[in-house]
């Protein structure tokens, strides 16, 4: 990713993970930001859902855990039926509040809060999904500068498509899983924040 662009933000549900999959295994094996995986309600084993999305790249992927200090070259999911937060000094609290008005986890929560530490340097790649997940943090993230994709998963068994979101956070493009490898392929540094 660019040096501007330090981390990698995915959220999406779970008929998207053969896509989260194609983006992670087009990554370099020596990649150097961190990704955020945030998937509302996967109830599937997690030991299962990462050792899928590491099935076939030499990636290391984990589960955050509370007051871990996000590094560059990991990929993170969030855990199921928990908020992941990033705190000021880039550690990672993990809350159960919120249940009330969030779907766990959420996306526009973590989102919110990554962008509160990492401001325009994220790249965020959202999956349409039926609960509306991720609009308020992509909103807010437009609004600093951040980089906005939003994927076309026209295949997903959801009936949600990219303009609900593209009318509520303002002009983006859609583009399909291709499209968004190639800019990712493109923009690749090795960046430090």
């Amino acid at each position: 990713m660019k040096k501007e662009n330090n981390i990698l933000f995915i959220g999406a549900e779970k008929s998207s993970l053969h896509f989260i999959k194609s983006i992670l295994d087009s990554l370099p094996e020596n990649f150097d930001f961190p990704i955020f995986i945030c998937i509302p309600y996967v109830k599937a084993n997690k030991v299962n859902f990462i050792n899928y999305l590491s099935s076939d790249n030499n990636h290391k992927i984990v589960n955050p855990k509370a007051d871990e200090i996000i590094e560059n070259g990991k990929i993170y999911v969030a855990a199921p039926f928990v908020h992941t937060f990033l705190t000021s000094n880039k550690t990672f609290y993990l809350s159960r509040e919120y249940t009330k008005y969030y779907h766990q986890p959420s996306i526009d929560l973590s989102l919110l809060s990554f962008i509160e530490q990492f401001q325009q340097n994220i790249t965020a790649i959202v999956f349409p999904n039926s609960l509306k997940e991720g609009i308020f943090g992509l909103k807010k993230l437009k609004s600093v500068n951040g980089k906005v994709l939003i994927c076309n998963n026209q295949d997903s068994k959801i009936n949600c498509d990219c303009s609900c979101y593209t009318e509520i956070i303002g002009g983006d493009n859609c583009y399909d899983i291709n499209q968004i490898i190639n800019c990712l392929s493109k923009n690749i540094q090795y960046a430090e924040y």
